[in-house]
């Protein structure tokens, strides 16, 4: 009797022993091998992109997050508001930088009043002005500080002397 078993087989011609050599498997076995490597393929995807979503928010936690809070305290200290706060735990790196960023906010803020503070005495005495910076704000504006003259660098001898003069007009009148 005969078995009524579908099977699939592949014959090639081996050449050098001048046979042929074959292979078969039953219909039923292909189709379970198959579905075990669908079954173990899918197991496989769904771990990978578990573990990929576990990365992404991992990630989102440790840097991303971190990184907006210290560009949002960057454009806010940019904007002139040196007293706002840094909150969150920063990491490693970000960690270093957010010590690093208070510490120059710090200075900065210190400078700022520094500065202030010779504005407020400049405007109190009447002065020129001279600095290698043309592009400086108190440069182009430099009545709005109370500096009564101006000269940019390079300067010579004889522009000086015709600030301090000016100056000294302004004073008598």
């Amino acid at each position: 009797m005969v078995d009524q078993i579908e099977k699939f087989a592949f014959f090639r011609y081996f050449e050098p022993w001048k046979s042929y050599i074959g292979l078969s498997i039953n219909q039923n076995e292909l189709y379970a091998l198959k579905n075990l490597f669908i079954k173990v393929s899918l197991v496989l995807l769904s771990i990978v992109l578990l573990r990929t979503i576990l990365l992404i928010s991992v990630l989102q936690r440790l840097i991303i997050i971190p990184l907006l809070r210290l560009t949002n305290f960057a454009t806010q200290v940019g904007k002139g508001i040196y007293d706002e706060a840094l909150p969150g735990n920063f990491i490693l790196e970000l960690g270093m930088l957010k010590t690093d960023i208070l510490q120059m906010v710090s200075t900065l803020r210190l400078k700022m009043n520094q500065a202030d503070a010779q504005i407020k005495v400049i405007k109190e005495r009447e002065a020129s002005l001279e600095s290698g910076y043309s592009y400086d704000p108190v440069m182009a504006d430099y009545t709005k500080y109370g500096f009564k003259a101006v000269e940019v660098k390079p300067y010579q001898i004889t522009d000086l002397e015709k600030a301090v003069q000016k100056t000294l007009l302004t004073r008598q009148a």
